[in-house]
């Protein structure tokens, strides 16, 4: 079978397994969540989807699955930004929401995280973009920086920066379970 092959049917793979861990979650995990509470639920359970599939084509110690490295920037760009800020209106803090008050109280902040996730995710993308000799401009987003298309070897870098950035809206923002 071609590299090329093997590839995307990896990333057809890793796609339906994302897709079915973020249903099963979604069911458990967010009884009794409606509305806007439920929509930035699921989109932060196809955040962590995305990360899953991250660490797990690092943990292999092969990143030459760069269409799952895109796929999984791709989620998390379209789940991050103004996306995400979007999905926390005034007044939707009712049960079962983790949100802490903070993200209402410093909402500049709050959007800064998400846009700075947002860029991680796009220098993911351009660097599995690089690495498939492709081209960046069907991504869907435009850097805001100076982001530049990165190599491979830029992913565990890149990864550790995301995952930095998720801690910081998870500590100030979210509520522990429980």
């Amino acid at each position: 079978m071609k590299k090329k092959t093997k590839i995307l049917m990896g990333a057809a793979a890793l796609s339906l397994a994302i897709a079915g861990g973020v249903s099963t979650l979604s069911a458990s995990s967010h009884e009794g969540a409606t509305g806007v509470v439920k929509e930035r639920m699921d989109s932060m359970k196809a955040i962590g989807g995305a990360m899953g599939a991250i660490k797990g084509n690092m943990a292999g110690s092969d990143l030459t699955n760069q269409v799952a490295l895109l796929e999984a920037a791709k989620t998390m760009m379209a789940n991050s930004g103004s996306n995400l800020v979007d999905l926390f209106p005034a007044g939707s803090d009712q049960t079962p929401t983790r949100a802490l008050p903070s993200i209402w109280e410093k909402p500049d902040e709050f959007a800064a995280i998400s846009n700075d996730l947002q860029q991680a995710a796009l220098a993911l993308a351009l660097s599995a973009t690089k690495a498939m000799d492709g081209d960046a401009s069907a991504l869907g987003v435009t850097p805001t920086t100076e982001t530049t298309a990165l190599s491979a070897e830029a992913v565990p870098a890149i990864f550790k920066a995301i995952a930095k950035n998720c801690g910081a809206c998870h500590q100030g923002y979210r509520a522990p379970k429980g």
